[in-house]
């Protein structure tokens, strides 16, 4: 069965909807998801906006381009990774991520796992070409996948991506998994699978296909 996509997917990728002023009432941004998360993700359109890199409609899709072929989909994703790797958010992230593969390897490793990662393995990233959130989240892992000295292969898969965007993710240096796995890749060499939309049946897909102590020290 196709992988779930969660409440991003269900409300058409957490686009924003402006709302006008209505009898006296203020305007209001709504969207799906916490208004903590919101806010976060209003300031940084707002932040994209007056750096003159993207043109955002209101519905959260980028109007610069009338059809974004390959080429500037590349630009779009490269521009958003230099703007995230000058956040604080990210720079905290960064550190979080290599601590937590740390505490996560096994004692023989050496003490800073992000070291040891050899592949990443992403499921459900998304439209990054009409969804904000998908283009955030593909852009902090490819940085991610950067800060590693292996230079890990970056394997993606979602149905929902388009010619363009996967002719875009190979420039990027990622590799299309061609069929639904169902998330039940075992891991070969230490693995970091990231899936920011997939539903709990995918991850118990994941552990159940490497449920060894042997394998399982590598995710």
């Amino acid at each position: 069965a196709e992988h779930e996509h969660d409440d991003v997917k269900a409300s058409n990728e957490g686009e924003f909807r402006m709302v006008g002023k209505r009898r006296g009432k203020k305007s209001a941004t709504v969207a799906t998801g916490s208004s903590s998360e919101a806010d976060l993700i209003r300031k940084e359109i707002a932040r994209l906006q007056e750096g003159g890199s993207f043109t955002y409609a209101s519905s959260g899709r980028n109007t610069g381009v009338e059809e974004e072929g390959p080429d500037a989909l590349v630009k779009r994703v490269q521009d958003t990774m230099v703007h995230m790797e000058q956040t604080p958010f990210f720079k905290k992230a960064r550190v979080l991520v290599s601590q937590s593969l740390a505490l996560s390897s096994d004692i023989e490793t050496p003490p800073h796992a992000l070291l040891n990662v050899q592949h990443v393995i992403c499921y459900g990233i998304g439209s990054f070409s009409s969804s904000l959130k998908s283009l955030h989240q593909l852009a902090f892992i490819l940085l991610i996948a950067r800060d590693m000295p292996l230079h890990p292969s970056i394997h993606i898969y979602d149905p929902v991506l388009t010619k363009a965007e996967r002719e875009a993710l190979s420039v990027l240096h990622c590799t299309m998994i061609e069929v639904n796995e169902e998330g039940k890749r075992k891991a070969e060499g230490y693995t970091l699978f990231y899936m920011p939309h997939c539903g709990k049946q995918l991850y118990t897909n994941l552990l159940w296909a490497n449920w060894d102590p042997s394998m399982l020290q590598h995710i």
